[in-house]
């Protein structure tokens, strides 16, 4: 009998790699290049131009650490996550956008975050009602 392959990232949480769009700018702007901050934290540069590809959250959190200290921007994170669009969230974005009021986007967001990043929890309460 043959064993079913497993998934690459079996075991681990993931998230898309859309959440990653324009590191590879912003290390230019820094003097920084993006293959030698991929290499020294194991991934394949290539996987960061498909939005819908997963990445280990742990090789996500190295690989922007990688990215602080090659560019000497402890901020850089913060700085790629502000020039990026709701379409970075993909299909979660969508179920945001099409909710009829602001507590049931929280709420849809809340309930799908795991197509975006697994293994993470949203949640909304509300106080006083």
């Amino acid at each position: 009998m043959q064993q079913a392959a497993k998934p690459p990232h079996a075991g681990c949480a993931t998230m898309r790699c859309a959440s990653l769009a324009g590191l590879e700018g912003l290390l230019a702007r820094r003097g920084a290049a993006l293959a030698p901050v991929c290499a020294a934290v194991g991934v394949e540069p290539r996987l960061l131009s498909h939005p819908e590809a997963r990445l280990p959250v742990r090789q996500f959190v190295a690989l922007l650490e990688e990215a602080a200290r090659a560019s000497g921007d402890d901020a850089i994170g913060l700085k790629l996550g502000h020039c990026q669009g709701l379409d970075s969230f993909g299909p979660l974005s969508e179920a945001a956008l099409q909710s009829p009021d602001l507590a049931s986007a929280v709420a849809n967001v809340s309930r799908y975050f795991f197509v975006h990043q697994e293994g993470a929890q949203l949640e909304l309460r509300l106080d006083g009602r």
